[in-house]
């Protein structure tokens, strides 16, 4: 268990070694985007502007594809371990509820005979004296 806990823990050292490399590797890319930017808003020219509009719209891109190829290798495939044990819980829960789903249908049948029983006897000559008696009449 404990050499299961510290290959976790470092996996997750190393996970967020790469994580903060992408995440820097992505904001050097902005941040170049932004220099250009910044640059365009300073030119006059219209023709240099436009220049830097690109460069600054393919440094977004970069961006964005870097982003974009980043998340996909981060996405979550549970363990084989995970999955067996989540089938597992799930049968067990399966068959518990049919008991309890069991169990409870037959204490409303056993309420359904009961009501029926007391409907014949009301429906009796004396069955409302008998069921307010108790049944014994002298």
């Amino acid at each position: 268990m404990k050499a299961m806990e510290n290959e976790l823990q470092d996996k997750v050292k190393v996970e967020r070694g790469v994580l903060n490399s992408w995440y820097m590797e992505v904001q050097r890319t902005k941040d170049e985007a932004d220099k250009y930017r910044k640059h365009r808003e300073r030119t006059l020219g219209h023709e240099s502007q436009l220049h830097l509009a690109m460069k600054e719209i393919e440094q977004l891109r970069v961006a964005l594809r870097q982003a974009e190829e980043h998340a996909h290798y981060q996405s979550y495939d549970a363990p084989n371990e995970l999955i067996d044990l989540l089938k597992r819980t799930y049968h067990v829960e399966e068959l518990a509820f049919e008991v309890k789903r069991r169990s409870a249908e037959s204490a409303m049948l056993a309420a359904k005979d009961q009501m029926n029983k007391i409907s014949k006897m009301q429906r009796g000559f004396f069955g409302a004296v008998r069921i307010a008696h108790t049944g014994c009449m002298d």
